[in-house]
């Protein structure tokens, strides 16, 4: 059902793009589109896949439809400055597949006027990281620790500190990492510290993701995972 214009070419674009391989990097989420016409059908049905689309500067807005959750043949750039992510000068923007609506809303938001439309198969939503909020406090003291337990703080920062010789444990994901990884061995992985001189790193707690990445990195092998309900990813305290 492709009843409006670049539905079926973008979709073809998109799934040669995606069907070559490309990817945002070894952990990231794939990519699904580099220019303004591309959409998300080619990812129809695969609820809850994350996917990243880059938009180059001085883009040509598209068709949108809908507003907050949009037809998966809107033009995702065009839909990006929609909610007020990017503006005309571009940037990169991650989607989360969902299923089909009965109907969509539409609005006249940054510029960019969305139309209303009835049932479609396919929808999607921008996925926007959480920001840090309050305090960095203490996450844990051994090898042995997770983020397990702080699955429901999205957002919130953990430090870790991380004897010198320790033992490595279970990792799982690459840059991203699921919440039950060993988070000072997932630090290895990552180069943060080394075994033998270990250290204190600070984790920003996210939400789960579909699946996890598995690599080798500085002497560290990680797993690659299915869904979680929490992740983590390192930054600066």
């Amino acid at each position: 059902m492709f009843p409006r214009a670049c539905s079926v070419g973008c979709a073809v674009v998109v799934a040669l793009f995606f069907a070559a391989g490309a990817s945002a990097g070894p952990s990231a989420d794939p990519v699904g589109g580099l220019n303004w016409s591309a959409n998300a059908t080619a990812f129809r049905g695969q609820n809850g896949l994350r996917v990243v689309f880059r938009c180059p500067a001085g883009g040509t807005l598209g068709p949108v439809y809908g507003t907050g959750v949009y037809t998966d043949d809107s033009s995702v750039c065009s839909a990006a400055v929609h909610a007020g992510l990017i503006t005309l000068a571009g940037g990169k923007v991650t989607i989360k597949i969902l299923p089909g609506r009965a109907s969509y809303l539409g609005s006249t938001r940054h510029g960019v006027t969305s139309s209303s439309f009835g049932s479609w198969s396919g929808s999607y939503s921008f996925v926007v990281a959480p920001k840090a909020t309050g305090p960095v406090l203490d996450g844990g003291r051994t090898w042995k620790a997770t983020a397990a337990a702080f699955q429901g703080k999205i957002g919130s920062r953990y430090r870790y500190s991380c004897p010198p010789n320790g033992k490595l444990g279970p990792v799982r994901g690459t840059k991203v990492y699921a919440a039950n990884s060993s988070v000072c061995s997932a630090a290895v992985h990552a180069g943060q510290i080394s075994v033998t001189q270990g250290g204190n790193v600070v984790i920003l707690m996210q939400a789960g993701r579909s699946s996890y990445a598995g690599t080798v990195k500085n002497g560290v092998t990680s797993q690659a995972a299915g869904a979680s309900k929490a992740s983590f990813i390192f930054v600066k305290a």
